[in-house]
């Protein structure tokens, strides 16, 4: 009987060291996995770091840019001032000029301001009149280039003609 209890208890032992092995293949797994798991969060704790680094470049170049900012905005808020005190000074001496005589002046420039701008409308209105009779005698001439090209058949002259064209439209 002795004999029977060893061998169950041999058996016992070497389930048991059996277990040991497989449980210590397990944990060898799990600690690979955890070295790996590990080495992802440190990975990804650098990069976030890095990401940091580079969100408080931009942060504090976006404080400089925004500080820039605001001087140029301060100094357009003093520029503006400036403007309405001389645009105030304008017209007290506007007020002075028309009881010195200075109104017919200032009149007359206006005047000729006002010529200036029909003057201006006027050429304008040619420029555009004159731009588009160029146009369409540009199309005229392409037209009748290509009824020609058409009844004498070259494809190498409707080419030339068609590329001649585009240059002078462009």
């Amino acid at each position: 009987m002795r004999k029977n209890e060893n061998s169950v208890l041999q058996k016992d032992i070497n389930d048991n060291e059996n277990e040991i092995g497989r449980l210590n293949n397990e944990i060898g797994k799990l600690s690979k996995d955890i070295e790996l798991l590990k080495k992802r969060n440190e990975d990804s704790i650098r990069s976030l770091e890095g990401d940091r680094g580079r969100s408080e470049g931009d942060l504090v170049e976006l404080k400089k840019k925004a500080a820039e900012a605001e001087h140029e905005c301060a100094k357009l808020k003093i520029l503006l001032e400036k403007t309405k005190n001389e645009i105030d000074y304008l017209n007290s001496e506007k007020d002075k000029a028309k009881g010195q005589g200075y109104q017919k002046k200032i009149d007359e420039f206006n005047k000729c301001i006002s010529e200036s701008e029909k003057k201006t409308r006027v050429l304008k209105d040619e420029i555009g009149n004159l731009n588009n009779e160029w146009k369409e005698r540009v199309t005229q001439s392409s037209r009748l280039a290509s009824s020609t090209i058409v009844k004498t058949d070259s494809g190498e002259t409707t080419k030339r003609i068609n590329m001649l064209t585009k240059e002078l439209s462009a």
